[in-house]
């Protein structure tokens, strides 16, 4: 009797260890998943922060030619002979 209930403890405990081994390795799973996901979260991120510079720059520049349009509409405006061209 004794003998058997060792033996059922024995089992026991080889499952509790079988069932932690499993869980720990599906956890280090997990985190190497979620850390991948992170880089490529980060990798996407500073593409898409050079974009908005990119996007930016091309603003500023549009901004700089309203500017001067407004400017020369100020003035009076384009005329025909403002837009020939040396033909």
């Amino acid at each position: 009797m004794k003998k058997a209930l060792k033996l059922v403890q024995f089992f026991i405990i080889l499952i509790l260890l079988s069932c932690i081994i499993i869980l720990r390795k599906n956890i280090k799973n997990s985190e190497n998943k979620h850390k991948q996901k992170e880089a490529e979260l980060i990798d996407q991120n500073l593409d898409l922060q050079i974009d908005n510079s990119k996007l930016l720059d091309h603003i500023n520049l549009l901004d700089d030619e309203i500017k001067i349009l407004s400017s020369c509409c100020a003035n009076g405006g384009l005329t025909t002979k403002d837009l020939e061209y040396g033909d």
